[in-house]
């Protein structure tokens, strides 16, 4: 089974190959894996009726931004969960976070210097023929977008405004004293101090959180997918704002910076969404039904 054993994402017919790349945590049943894996590698403009696009471009957008390569992102991709929920879509769940703020840097060119952390590229992996799940999202230009705009808004939410490290400063002084006390620490009590701000250790140079996120945002503001003006929206309305059961609605929004727009509609908040094309009307203003 090379297509599978030499990376994951790949698709194989014989579900025995899966299962020597794979783990089932719930059923036995791999043919959903299967035809999961057999779209989105032949069938990629078919994604959306497997996979919630839009949770893995979060997934994606905050481990590239927090640079957290011991994931599914990485040019060597492992440690995650694939996750079918009730609509039927797939999701990729990170876990074993400890390995963020660029600690794990298996993967990257040797060797890697706190600088090459802090400007990883926005779109790592997009060239690994070794990880269908890069290679393909990133090959989509709505994809990339999406991709781009989630990270704007994780970088202006959590870290351009200090929201990261203030928190890292709160969850330090919860367990302080627990880490002063444990006789099994794999640092000193003073490298866990500094070490929210400056590297620490030897011979192995554990980044510091804001030593690596403060040059790591203003690279990435530096880009010309984010100093470029993003779209805007307002005036959002439907028509009628009183719908009865079975009519039709019509939602109109003025936007701005843009060359087209999706609206995006679902009727539970746990089902997948359906996307309309918008019409503009030659004035910005864009509608769907």
């Amino acid at each position: 089974c090379p297509a599978v054993l030499n990376g994951i994402w790949k698709y194989s017919a014989d579900t025995n190959c899966l299962q020597k790349a794979y783990e089932m945590q719930s059923s036995n049943d791999w043919t959903q894996l299967r035809n999961f894996l057999d779209t989105i590698n032949n069938h990629f403009s078919e994604v959306e009726k497997v996979l919630d696009e839009d949770r893995t471009l979060w997934m994606m957008a905050f481990s590239n931004l927090t640079i957290t390569l011991d994931g599914p992102i990485n040019n060597i991709p492992h440690n995650f969960y694939m996750f079918k929920d009730n609509n039927g879509l797939f999701s990729p769940i990170i876990w074993d976070l400890n390995g963020s703020f660029g600690t794990f840097k298996n993967g990257l060119t040797i060797p890697v210097t706190i600088q090459d952390l802090q400007e990883l590229d926005i779109f790592h992996g997009s060239t690994n023929n070794q990880n269908k799940l890069t290679t393909q999202m990133f090959s989509s230009l709505e994809y990339r977008k999406m991709y781009v705009a989630h990270m704007r808004t994780i970088l202006n939410e959590q870290f351009a405004n200090g929201n990261y490290s203030t928190r890292a400063l709160q969850l330090q002084a919860i367990i302080d004293s627990s880490v002063n006390a444990d006789p099994n620490g794999f640092y000193s009590h003073s490298d866990f101090i500094a070490n929210i701000n400056s590297s620490v250790g030897s011979p192995t140079s554990v980044v510091g959180i804001s030593e690596l996120m403060n040059a790591r945002i203003l690279y990435i503001q530096s880009l010309p997918e984010f100093t470029a003006t993003p779209p805007t929206f307002s005036n959002i309305t439907s028509n009628p704002v009183n719908p009865t059961p079975y009519s039709s609605v019509t939602i109109s929004a003025e936007i701005t910076n843009v060359t087209g727009a999706y609206l995006g509609y679902r009727f539970k908040f746990h089902d997948a969404f359906t996307k309309v094309v918008m019409t503009d009307n030659g004035s910005g203003v864009f509608s769907a039904t």
